[in-house]
């Protein structure tokens, strides 16, 4: 056994006890975050499944920009060919 290893071990009280190495820590981390997904997903409301299922199959919809109200109007009209201002 290694001296590193040795004092590991005495540090964790035990000849063949070992600390939680990284990761084992990051596998329960990733175990409880997909259990917590996962339970998310059984007890949320269906409502939410069934309004966001159906975006693919709606027709798109034409959007058109609103004009400000407070914007000055375009008083020059479309500028013509060599008028440099």
């Amino acid at each position: 056994m290694m001296r590193s290893e040795r004092l590991l071990a005495e540090a964790a009280g035990g000849a063949g006890a070992t600390s939680l190495t990284f990761v084992e820590v990051a596998m329960f981390i990733f175990i409880a975050v997909f259990l917590g997904l996962l339970i998310w997903v059984i007890f949320a409301r269906r409502g939410a499944f069934n309004r966001v299922k159906q975006i693919p199959l709606e027709e798109d919809r034409v959007v058109t920009p609103r004009q400000n109200a407070d914007a000055p109007a375009n008083e020059d009209g479309p500028r013509e060919k060599g008028n440099d201002r």
